[in-house]
This record gives structure tokens, C-alpha cells and sequence, in this order.
């Protein structure tokens, strides 16, 4: 990460913590931004730190995170914040998501739907707001078809 190899530390991160029990890498590697997410996300003007399938399986990650019991309500509320921030920069359109986002866009859907909302009303406005911004983008690439 340190070494400019963002996408590859996030990459690694994703595929390592499905097996993870005690460590969450992708966590570790979300409180290493400093500064505003939307920024960063946004890039340098030359490039982006993240690709588009990248951020589509961080923003699954965070979401399959929040229905897990070991995360604080307080932890939850910024991973929600950051799956938020993933889908406003998230282009359903880019040729490298095109043909998955379809699938993507249904999984990540699903994911919200199981997320616990009882515990916070602001994890459940966000939960609710994010959930119907997708099913949108859900519902137009089903029309495009």
C-alpha cells in the first residue's frame, strides 16, 4: 500500500478475509486514507487508486462485514459510509464492470437487505438510501438488456 500499489494491497486484502478470524485486512487498509474518501477515490486527475471491480468487491466486502456481530455500531456506520462513497464513484457502465454489474449490483442489494438496521437509525437511513440507489442502477441496466 505504502509502496503506491493500492489496488494490489486492497486486492490482497479481499481474497485474504473471507479466512480471516481475528484480523479484518480490508478495514486495516480503509483507515490507512488520510483525508477526504471522495477525494482520494476520485484520484490524482491522471489516474484512480482503485478500479472499477475493485471497488465493487470492497463495497461486497463491507457489506458481507455488516452483518457480521463482531463489528461495532460505530465501525459499522463508517463501513457503511464507505460502501456509500464506493457506489457514488462506482460507474455500472465502465466496460470493465459491464457485463457483471448486473450480478453485482443484484449481490450487493441482497447483502443490504440482511444488514441489521434495528440497532442505529442513522445505519438504517444509510442502509435505506444506498439500498435504493442501487436498485436503481439495478433496474436500468435490467431495462438496457
Amino acid at each position: 500500500f505504502e509502496q503506491g500499489r493500492v489496488e494490489e494491497a486492497f486486492g490482497r486484502a479481499i481474497a485474504l478475509q473471507p479466512e480471516a478470524k481475528y484480523e479484518d485486512f480490508v478495514w486495516r487498509l480503509c483507515a490507512l486514507i488520510r483525508g477526504p474518501l471522495d477525494q482520494w477515490l476520485a484520484g490524482d486527475g491522471h489516474r484512480v487508486p482503485l478500479s472499477m471491480p475493485v471497488k465493487m468487491h470492497l463495497m461486497l466486502m463491507l457489506a458481507r462485514q455488516l452483518n457480521s456481530s463482531s463489528v461495532a455500531d460505530g465501525r459499522r456506520s463508517v463501513k457503511v459510509d464507505w460502501i456509500n462513497e464506493l457506489w457514488l464513484a462506482f460507474e455500472v457502465d465502465d466496460p470493465t464492470v459491464k457485463a457483471t454489474a448486473g450480478n453485482s449490483c443484484s449481490h450487493l442489494i441482497e447483502l443490504l437487505d440482511s444488514v441489521d438496521t434495528s440497532a442505529g437509525e442513522d445505519i438504517g437511513d444509510q442502509v435505506r438510501r444506498l439500498k435504493r440507489a442501487v436498485n436503481q442502477a439495478a433496474r436500468i441496466l435490467q431495462t438496457s438488456k
